[in-house]
């Protein structure tokens, strides 16, 4: 399979900064994902993309992955990147637990999203 005929799953981050009982960054943040759990059935390139309501303030600065069998391979970052690309193999059944890293240069505040991702390969 090539990359042109890799699917795409392409998830979108909204990310707000609230005065408290936000979900991440000391309850500063409230960030929501398009779609929760996110549930791969094969190889598939995610996309992870800063929703347009989300503060140009805030972009994109890492991952880190509880993966410990080798499906996630996460694309370099570009500075100020409003999306992730990670290549997610989907090969076998597999709860991962992912830290998206996303930093608000206005206040000078990095904070983490972390969304589930379910692989359950297809049978076939």
């Amino acid at each position: 399979m090539t990359d042109k005929d890799l699917p795409t799953m392409t998830i979108t981050l909204n990310i707000a900064r609230v005065d408290s009982g936000g979900n991440a960054g000391q309850g500063k943040y409230f960030y929501s994902y398009s779609t929760d759990p996110i549930i791969v059935t094969t190889a598939t390139m995610m996309v992870f993309e800063l929703g347009t309501d989300t503060p140009i303030s805030i972009n994109i600065t890492g991952v880190s992955t509880s993966d410990a069998i080798g499906q996630l391979e996460p694309q370099p970052i570009e500075p100020g990147s409003r999306a992730i690309y990670i290549y997610n193999k989907g090969s076998a059944p597999y709860l991962m637990q992912l830290a998206i890293v996303a930093y608000d240069s206005k206040f000078s505040t990095s904070f983490v999203c972390d969304p589930q991702v379910i692989n359950t390969p297809d049978p076939t």
